[in-house]
């Protein structure tokens, strides 16, 4: 992330890690998954403003042969998220839609609304996407405080990472970047990408909705 060369696109990832602001967590292999992530996130929410705006949570999680395929991690991505949602007694964030399909909806967690990014090794072509083992990034909201669109920071911001991202990744931009609170916008499409730039029909919905499972792994 700190290369010279070949830039990573996320700048405000990339000060994070100058910054010593990124905090990480190792979930293992287990029953107790989704537990053990409730209990990491409660502690970061507890602590993410203190470090300042340039912070996020990356959580690795423990190899398991079960996640084989970029479908499956999919599938565990938002098990884990749903697994989260029900793991949470806190209030609602204040500002922030309940409903997904807004453009104001964002996944919230003790609390706190956050951006949620997951990374496989499986994005050969998308390679911000990619990392050696499953893992998941969890982004403050209060990280894009003062870089709305149509801001001159936010307009510049977006400008410099949507360039490096034609440099960086060997797979074209995916179509479903948005700008939260823009009309049109789902945060949940921008969660998960896949290689092949699919577009989700307009009937789909966010895959928090479907019944909930167990996360055995």
């Amino acid at each position: 992330m700190l290369r010279t060369d070949n830039l990573f696109p996320c700048i405000f990832g990339s000060d994070a890690v100058r910054g010593g602001t990124l905090r990480y967590a190792f979930v293992p292999v287990g029953e107790g998954r989704v537990e053990a992530l409730a209990d990491i996130l409660r502690t970061y929410t507890s602590i993410a403003e203190s470090l300042g705006n340039r912070t996020s949570l990356v959580c690795f999680f423990e190899h398991d042969p079960r996640l084989s395929t970029l479908d499956a991690c999919e599938d565990h991505f938002w098990a884990l998220l749903r697994g989260l949602r029900e793991q949470d007694e806190s209030p609602w964030a204040e500002g922030i839609s309940p409903d997904t399909e807004a453009s104001d909806w964002e996944f919230v967690f003790n609390s706190t609304p956050m951006f949620v990014v997951a990374n496989t090794p499986f994005h050969y072509k998308r390679r911000s996407r990619f990392f050696e083992y499953f893992a998941v990034t969890f982004q403050p909201r209060f990280v894009f405080d003062g870089l709305a669109a149509g801001t001159r920071t936010g307009d510049n911001a977006r400008k410099i990472i949507r360039k490096r991202l034609s440099e960086y990744d060997l797979v074209a931009q995916t179509p479903l970047l948005g700008n939260f609170g823009e009309h049109g916008n789902k945060e949940w499409h921008q969660y998960f990408l896949d290689e092949e730039n699919e577009v989700p029909r307009p009937t789909d919905r966010c895959p928090l909705h479907r019944s909930a499972d167990t996360v055995s792994f």
